[in-house]
Formats: C-alpha cells, structure tokens, sequence
C-alpha cells in the first residue's frame, strides 16, 4: 500500500484512525502514571596524598597525580560480590554504581545511587561513600603503612536532596504511543482495504443480476410479456385446430383388358 492510498484511507475511516489515536494516547498516559519514577543521589570523592609526599606546607592538590592504581583496586574492592549481595539485601529496589571519574586524571570516585524514593537514595550514597573509605583504610592497614604515608579520602561534592528521574516512565510512553500509532495507522489501512472490497463486490453482485434480467433468450430479441404469452396461444391453437392423422396415398391406374387374338369379340348392337 502506497502512502498516498493509506493517506486517503485515513480521510476516508477518520473515525477509525481517530478512535486508535485516542487509545494510543490514553495508554502512554497510563504507562507514564503507573511506572514509577526513581530518584537519583550523587556524590564524589577525591584520594588525597600522604603528609609525607606533600610535605609540612606543600599543597596536596599539587600531588594528585599517580593515585590511579590506589583507586582502581580501592574501587574493585568496593564492588565485592558478598558486599552488593548485602546492599542488596537492605535496599532490593536501589542500584548502586561506584566507579572513576573517567572525564579526568584526578583519581576522583563517583558514588551514584538510583532508588524508588528519595530518602533511601540518599542513605545508599552515604553507605557507597563510607564503603570507599572504608576499603582504603583496609588496603592499607594490611600493609601496616604508618600514618605519615596513608592516602586519605576527602568528600568533594554531594547532593543534599535526591533529584527525580522520570527518564524511564517517559521512556516507556513513548514507546507505547510509538507502537500504538504504527498499529492504528495500519489496521485503518486494513479497515478500509475490507470495507472497499466489501463494497465492489456488492456493486457487482447487483450488475450481474441486473444484466441477467435483461439478457433476451437465444432465439431472438422477445419481450418478457410475448415469452409469457406464447405458451397460452399455443394451446389454444392446438385446442381449436386437431391434427388429422397422416394417410399414404395409394396411386390408382386405369386397367387395362387386353383381348386375346383368340377369343371372338362379340359385338352388341342395340
């Protein structure tokens, strides 16, 4: 089907296209008010070098550099299988992300956290941030470092109040109206594709009989009421009429006597 004939069939079944638009419509609000919304918490935190590297008065910002071996192990032990399956546990409906900066060399760490209400967005990025923490000070204790030489984790920017998210319900109306207009613009196409063809083959029902009505017999171009009539004048003319029987004719010759040349013929005189 062309687009211009799907276009016209639209014209022509507006109520049909029009009734699956308000369906379809309907729907995607549905789907947008029934899936829930997530809220979504952030915060970053930046490994900060020992006293010994920077010094008495040096500037530990200046030293930032060469710490990403340190928070990439500190960050695959933070992602421990055991320690995901207790978060778990405590939050089934939150997803934690604990990960690097990857937008820059600092060896920052981004605590995100996407939950089903706010309040426990919030509380599962505090237990990302202080897992982190934790994890370091482990690493580092089983190397039995002093204190002068220990790496330390600073708190650079957290969001105080979890941020709705309503990506997903959006999402998921919009593929629901996609889907529902694909569908309505096909089935009008296929409604009105039906009722054409139910249409032509009425109208050609109604020719043929139409045309065998006035189709005159075989032998000639004779009125229906002359057809009618034929029959009762036959019967009459056969009534009045009776057929005589057919009788052979019989030929009838002169006889003839033949006189023999013996015999006397006698004449008779008056």
């Amino acid at each position: 089907m062309h687009m211009a004939d799907t276009v016209r069939s639209i014209f022509r079944r507006w109520y049909v296209f029009l009734t699956g638009l308000l369906l379809t419509l309907a729907m995607g609000w549905g789907v947008y008010q029934v899936v829930p919304s997530t809220y979504e918490a952030t915060g970053t935190a930046v490994l900060m070098p020992s006293r010994a590297t920077v010094g008495e008065e040096g500037n530990p910002f200046l030293y930032l550099g060469g710490m990403t071996n340190a928070i990439d192990v500190m960050i695959r032990r933070t992602n421990d299988p055991q320690i995901r399956e207790q978060l778990e546990e405590q939050f089934p409906d939150a997803e934690l992300t604990i990960s690097r900066d990857l937008t820059t060399d600092s060896p920052i760490t981004v605590v995100n956290v996407q939950a089903p209400d706010p309040e426990s967005a919030i509380a599962l990025r505090d237990i990302g941030l202080n897992l982190a923490e934790q994890n370091l000070d482990t690493m580092q204790n089983e190397l039995n470092l002093p204190t002068d030489l220990r790496i330390s984790m600073r708190t650079v920017v957290v969001d105080e109040v979890a941020e709705e998210d309503t990506r997903n319900p959006l999402r998921l109306a919009l593929v629901v109206m996609a889907g529902g207009f694909v569908a309505t613009f096909l089935l009008t196409g296929m409604i009105d594709g039906a009722l054409t063809r139910r249409k032509i083959k009425a109208a050609q029902r109604m020719k043929f009989t139409s045309d065998d009505e006035q189709t005159p017999p075989a032998g000639g171009n004779v009125s229906r009421r002359s057809r009618r009539r034929e029959p009762s004048s036959v019967g009459a003319s056969a009534q009045e009429a009776p057929a005589e029987p057919h009788r052979p004719r019989v030929s009838k010759s002169p006889q003839v006597h033949h006189s023999s040349s013996r015999e006397p013929q006698t004449v008779s005189r008056p």
